[in-house]
């Protein structure tokens, strides 16, 4: 779970806070 985290982290920095939240609740 820690790694997806990360994976989204990055994602979120390209402008994707969504994928972030959306990683949260996949969690």
């Amino acid at each position: 779970a820690g790694e997806t985290h990360t994976v989204m982290i990055n994602h979120a920095g390209r402008g994707a806070p969504k994928l972030v939240v959306g990683g949260k609740k996949l969690s």
